[in-house]
C-alpha cells in the first residue's frame, strides 16, 4: 500500500503529540514548573505523595525540597504523609487520604481541603482563606493550629491550640477553642458543636512505638460521671468511621497504621475534637538515635493546671540533663537541670513545651506536652445585690485615703461601693459599669484585687454593672448578670429643701431697720444666694445676696410687701432651695414716730434710775415663823425680831449690774430659846427689752445661808448651839414699773434659791430720793437630819448713798 506525504506528516504530528503527552504525563515534576514564584515547599513526607500542578494532565510523585505554584493540587496516598512551609511562614501538616488544592487571594494564602484531613499553624497578624464545604472563610489566630477535615461532603473546624477567629464573606465572626469546633455540610449553613467530652489519650497526632506485630493502646477520656459507665469507643483508620471498631472499656490491641478515635454513648455520637494517632512499627536494626525512654509526661498530652505553682512530674529511666524548652530547637530553655529518674517542675507559664534527656551515651526523643489553664472560673453570684446603694462623702481628713488620690478627687468627694460574694480560685476580679443596659455606653472598666470596689466620683443616677473572676493565669471568667443599681445620696442628704429659721412668716419691720435672715445648713453646701422679690416666682429679685454663711443682716429694706428665699447647689449638682416667707416692711406715721421717740426715753430714764454705784444701808423688823419636823416629831415656832439689818452694794456697766446683798436677823422666842438668819449673796445682772417702757433686770449668782438656834439648858446657865448651813445658787428679776416725780419710783423685786436651801421672795419697795422703805415675803427650806422651814414678813427702811453720773 502506499502512503502519500500528508500521511506521513499526520503520523509524525501524532508522534509529537504523544511525546509531549507522555512529557507532560510522566515526566519529572522538578522539570515541569514554569518561572513564576513560588508559593509553598515541601519539608518532609513519608510514602508516596503525589502532585498534579496547575495546567498539568496527570499526578506526578514529588521529592523534599520541591516548589509549589499558586492552584497546585497535593495528594496523599494511605499510609503516606506530607510537611509543608508556605512562604508566608505556615507549616501544613496533610495526613493520609488527603487532597488540597493550594491557592492565594488578594495576598492572603488560600486553601482547600477537597478531602482528607489538613493541620496547619497561624502566625501573629496573619491570615488563611479556606473553602470549607463551599464556605469561603478568613481565619486568624495568635499561634494557633488548625485542624480542617473533609470527607463525604461534610467538613469540620477545629482548634487544637488556642483560639482562632473565623469570619464568612458577610462579615459574621465566630470564635473557635478547645471547647467547640464549626461543621458544616455542602449547601448548609455553618453550625457551632459544643465539645461534650474531652479526649485525653492517645492525644491528637501522637505517635505510638511498637516492635511486634501489634500494641496495646490505652484510651482516655473527661466527661461526666452520669455517662461514662455507658461510653463505647469507637476506633477507624479514617475519619468517616465507615469500619470502626467498638469497645467498652479503655484499651485494645491495633496494628500498625493510622487511626481515629471517638466516644458514643448508647446510639448518640457525642461531640468531640477529631482526635487521630499512629501506631508505628520499629525495626530494630535501625540505629535508635536515644537510649533513654521518656515516660512521663505522654508525647503530645495535654496537663490541666488551674493555677502557677502547682507540679508537674517529668519521669525518666536514667540520670541526665533534662531540658524543657518553648521551641522544638531547644533555643528558650525553661529548664536546664540534671536530674534522676524523675524531676518536679512548679509550672509558671501556660503553653506548648518540648522536652528531652541529654546523657552521656545520647540523647532522647523529643517529646511535647501542652499545659492547659482547665475550666474559666465561673461568674459572681449577683442574685442579693442591693438595688440602690447610698454614697458615702469621701473624708479627706482620714488615713485610709492616700495623699495622691485626694489630690485628684478633691473636687468630686462622694463614693459608692460595689460589693458581691467571693469566687474560689479568683486573684482578682474585673468590675464594668455602665448607663446602659445593653452594655453600649460603658462609664468604666476597672481591675480590683477583692470583691468589693469602691468607685469614687460616683454621680446620682442608674448604673448597671457585672463582674467577671479572673483566675491565676490572668483570664478572664464567665459574666455575671447584669445589676441595676440606683446611686442615692448619702445619708443625711435625703432632703433638698432647706428649713427657714427667722425671721418667722408674716413678720413686719419698719423701714430701716436692721433685719437678721437665718436658715438651717444642708450639706455640701459652701455657699447661699438670698433673694428677695415681689412675685412668687422670683424672676425679677429686687436684691440678691450670695453668703458662706447659713445666716445674713440687711439693712434699709424698701417699703413694701415682699417674699425672700435661699437657693444654692450642693457638691451633687442638685439644687438646695427653700420654701418661701412673706415679710411686710413698713413706714411709721408722724404720730407713730414721735410716740416711740417718747417710749424711748422713759426707758433710757427707767434703765438710768440707780447710779454706776450705789451703797443702801437699812433696818427691817421680821415676824418669822419656824417648823422642823424629823420622823414623826413637828416642831413650831414663832418669833418677832426688830434687830435685822440689811446692805446692799451695787456697780452699773452700761446694761450690766453686779450687787452685793448682806442680811442678818436675830431675835427671841421665849425666854429659854434664841435664833438669828444670816444671807450673803453675790449677783450679775442685766438688762432687757421686752417692749415695756421700762427695762427687766434678769440675773444670778450664789447665795450663803446660815440659820442658828440657842437653847438655855434647865439646870445651867450655858446656851447649846445648832446651825445649819448651806451654799445654794440665786436667780433674781427687778423691775421698776412705776416712775413719779422728784426721783420716787417703785422697784419689785422676785429672787429664787436651790437646790441645798429652797427659798423664794418677794419684795416692793419705794424709793423716795435717797430714802426708801419697803415690805417683803420670804419662804425658805433646808433638809438636815430633818426638814426645817421658814416663812418671814418683813418691812424695811433705809437709806441710799449714789454716785451721780457725770
Amino acid at each position: 500500500m502506499k502512503h502519500s506525504r500528508f500521511d506521513w506528516i499526520l503520523v509524525a504530528c501524532f508522534a509529537i503529540l504523544a511525546s509531549w503527552s507522555g512529557y507532560q504525563l510522566y515526566g519529572p515534576a522538578s522539570t515541569k514548573r514554569s518561572a513564576g514564584a513560588s508559593y509553598a515547599q515541601l519539608e518532609s513526607l513519608s510514602n508516596i505523595v503525589k502532585t498534579k500542578p496547575r495546567g498539568a494532565l496527570g499526578w506526578s510523585d514529588v521529592e523534599v525540597g520541591q516548589q509549589f505554584m499558586l492552584r497546585d493540587q497535593l495528594y496523599t496516598h494511605k499510609d503516606s504523609k506530607a510537611n509543608l512551609q508556605l512562604t508566608t511562614g505556615e507549616n501544613l501538616t496533610l495526613w493520609p487520604n488527603t487532597l488540597v488544592e493550594l491557592d492565594q487571594l488578594a495576598g492572603i494564602p488560600s486553601l482547600q481541603v477537597k478531602e482528607g484531613l489538613v493541620y496547619f499553624d497561624l502566625k501573629p497578624g496573619e491570615k488563611v482563606k479556606i473553602n470549607l464545604a463551599g464556605k469561603e472563610l478568613t481565619l486568624a489566630g495568635d499561634n494557633s493550629r488548625v485542624k480542617l477535615s473533609s470527607f463525604s461532603g461534610k467538613a469540620s473546624l477545629e482548634s487544637t491550640e488556642g483560639e482562632v477567629s473565623v469570619s464568612d464573606r458577610d462579615g459574621v465572626t465566630q470564635k473557635v477553642d478547645q471547647s467547640n469546633r464549626l461543621e458544616v455540610e455542602k449547601g448548609q449553613e455553618i453550625k457551632s458543636k459544643i465539645i461534650e467530652a474531652q479526649l485525653i489519650s492517645p492525644a491528637d497526632g501522637a505517635k505510638i512505638l511498637t516492635t511486634e506485630n501489634s500494641r496495646e493502646v490505652l484510651f482516655d477520656w473527661k466527661i461526666s460521671q452520669a455517662l461514662d459507665q455507658a461510653v463505647v469507643v469507637e476506633i477507624a483508620s479514617d475519619p468517616s468511621f465507615a469500619y470502626k471498631k467498638s469497645i467498652r472499656g479503655n484499651k485494645t490491641s491495633l496494628v500498625p497504621g493510622y487511626y481515629f478515635w471517638r466516644l458514643r454513648v448508647e446510639n448518640k455520637i457525642l461531640q468531640t475534637n477529631l482526635m487521630g494517632f499512629e501506631v508505628v512499627r520499629e525495626i530494630e536494626s535501625e540505629p535508635k538515635t536515644a537510649q533513654v525512654e521518656l515516660v512521663e509526661p505522654a508525647d503530645r498530652s495535654s496537663l490541666i493546671i488551674s493555677k502557677p505553682g502547682e507540679v508537674i512530674d517529668f519521669k525518666f529511666n536514667t540520670n541526665g540533663l533534662l531540658q524543657i524548652a518553648t521551641d522544638e530547637q531547644f533555643k528558650n530553655l525553661v529548664i536546664n537541670q540534671r536530674a534522676q529518674n524523675v524531676f518536679s517542675w512548679p509550672v509558671t507559664q501556660l503553653g506548648k513545651f518540648y522536652w528531652r534527656i541529654s546523657t552521656e551515651k545520647g540523647e532522647s526523643n523529643v517529646q511535647t506536652f501542652e499545659i492547659l489553664p482547665g475550666e474559666i472560673l465561673p461568674p459572681p453570684q449577683l442574685e442579693r445585690a442591693p438595688s440602690e446603694i447610698n454614697l458615702e462623702v469621701l473624708d479627706t481628713s482620714s488615713s485610709y485615703w492616700p495623699t495622691f488620690i485626694i489630690q485628684k478627687v478633691y473636687a468630686q468627694e462622694f463614693v459608692a461601693e460595689f460589693s458581691w460574694p467571693e469566687v474560689e480560685g479568683a486573684k482578682a476580679y474585673q468590675v464594668e459599669i455602665f448607663s446602659k443596659e445593653n452594655s453600649s455606653k460603658p462609664l468604666l472598666t476597672k481591675q480590683v484585687q477583692s470583691a468589693s470596689y469602691k468607685w469614687i466620683g460616683a454621680p446620682l443616677r442608674d448604673v448597671f454593672w457585672r463582674v467577671r473572676a479572673i483566675d491565676a493565669w490572668g483570664r478572664l471568667g464567665s459574666e455575671s448578670r447584669m445589676v441595676k443599681t440606683t446611686l442615692l445620696p448619702p445619708s443625711g442628704w435625703e432632703e433638698t429643701e432647706v428649713d427657714l429659721i427667722s425671721p418667722r412668716h408674716k413678720i413686719k419691720t419698719e423701714v430701716g431697720e436692721r433685719v437678721r435672715f437665718e436658715w438651717a445648713k444642708a450639706p455640701g453646701v459652701k455657699s447661699w444666694t438670698w433673694l428677695l422679690s415681689q412675685d412668687l416666682s422670683f424672676s425679677r429679685p429686687e436684691r440678691s445676696y450670695k453668703t458662706k454663711n447659713n445666716h445674713l443682716v440687711v439693712e434699709n429694706l424698701p417699703k413694701g410687701n415682699w417674699y425672700w428665699k435661699v437657693l444654692a447647689k450642693d457638691k451633687l449638682g442638685r439644687v438646695i432651695e427653700s420654701r418661701r416667707r412673706f415679710i411686710e416692711v413698713f413706714r411709721l406715721e408722724k404720730e407713730e414716730v414721735i410716740a416711740r421717740e417718747l417710749k424711748r426715753n422713759e426707758y433710757e430714764l427707767r434703765l438710768n434710775l440707780r447710779s454706776p454705784f450705789d451703797i443702801e444701808l437699812g433696818l427691817k423688823v421680821t415676824k418669822p415663823d419656824y417648823e422642823y419636823s424629823r420622823g414623826s416629831k413637828r416642831f413650831v415656832l414663832s418669833g418677832f425680831s426688830a434687830s435685822g439689818i440689811d446692805m446692799n452694794l451695787s456697780r452699773k456697766w452700761n446694761k450690766w449690774r453686779g450687787l452685793i446683798d448682806l442680811s442678818y436677823v436675830s431675835g427671841t422666842a421665849f425666854s429659854s430659846l434664841a435664833y438669828k438668819d444670816a444671807l450673803l449673796k453675790v449677783e450679775a445682772q442685766k438688762a432687757y427689752d421686752f417692749g415695756f417702757s421700762f427695762p427687766i433686770w434678769l440675773g444670778g449668782g450664789i447665795a450663803y445661808a446660815q440659820t442658828s438656834s440657842y437653847q438655855r439648858a434647865a439646870t445651867s446657865n450655858d446656851l447649846s448651839e445648832e446651825t445649819l448651813s448651806s451654799i445654794s445658787l440665786s436667780a433674781h428679776a427687778s423691775a421698776e414699773p412705776w416712775s413719779f416725780k422728784n426721783d420716787s419710783y417703785i422697784q419689785t423685786t422676785l429672787a429664787l434659791s436651790a437646790p441645798s436651801r429652797l427659798g423664794l421672795k418677794f419684795s416692793a419697795r419705794h424709793i423716795l430720793g435717797q430714802w426708801f422703805w419697803g415690805a417683803s415675803v420670804e419662804k425658805q427650806s433646808v433638809s438636815d437630819e430633818g426638814e426645817l422651814s421658814v416663812t418671814s414678813l418683813a418691812l424695811n427702811f433705809g437709806y441710799r448713798w449714789q454716785r451721780k453720773n457725770n
